[in-house]
């Protein structure tokens, strides 16, 4: 009998550029409500900064609990309500809200 766990549940972001010419992506991080920063893209992949071409868009992930840690361990609690933020070379940043419900929960797996 073979046993199968289940699988990692993943925080996947998806960037993607939708106008006509090439552009820099700078910084992609969690903002947390209070001014903290959660950075759990760190292990540089995919690597920052990256050029983003029209219509190549490129996936940040890593694992809920991983993400889930990292916020209980900035002081969010509960359903907790963050930004992803992603920073482009030429200043311009584009912020998208994302909630993590029970995340104490989900930090411990």
């Amino acid at each position: 009998m073979v046993r199968k766990t289940p699988p990692d549940r993943v925080v996947v972001f998806r960037v993607a550029n939708i106008g006509a010419r090439e552009e820099s992506l700078s910084n992609a991080y969690i903002s947390v409500p209070g001014g903290g920063e959660v950075r759990p893209f760190s292990a540089g992949m995919p690597a920052i900064p990256s050029q983003l071409k029209p219509g190549v868009p490129i996936v940040f992930g890593q694992t809920l609990q991983g993400v889930a840690q990292a916020l209980v361990n900035e002081g969010c609690t509960g359903t907790a309500r963050v930004k992803f933020v992603a920073r482009l070379g030429r200043g311009k940043t584009h912020r998208k809200r994302v909630e993590i419900p029970d995340v104490e929960s989900e930090a411990r797996g």
